[in-house]
């Protein structure tokens, strides 16, 4: 539903990853409200596994956008792509991460 890019803060000069819900979706107010509750229940997270959120709003065109911060690292699905199945421990190590920032 979304797309991320890089932008930079304009008064912060920092980095920062904005999500931005697609043009076909923004005018659908049941998926702008699921969009908007991504942010708010990352924002309501004080978890070291769960981006910060530092902003969210709407363009003048109507499209919805949170800023989040910016994050150095790899994608998962690219590294499984690329080396396969990962070893039991390490995959377990990512579990267990995730299940403690959703709980």
């Amino acid at each position: 539903m979304g797309k991320v890019y890089l932008a930079r803060h304009v008064v912060l000069d920092k980095l920062v990853a904005l999500k931005v819900l697609q043009s076909e979706y923004s005018h659908k107010q049941e998926l702008v409200e699921r969009f908007l509750q991504e942010a708010k229940a990352a924002a309501r997270s004080r978890h070291e596994h769960v981006v910060d959120i530092h902003d969210y709003g709407q363009t003048p065109s109507g499209n919805v956008f949170f800023a989040m911060e910016h994050l150095e690292g790899k994608v998962l699905s690219d590294e499984i792509r690329a080396r396969g199945a990962l070893p039991w421990p390490r995959a377990k190590e990512i579990f267990l991460q995730i299940c403690a920032a959703l709980q």
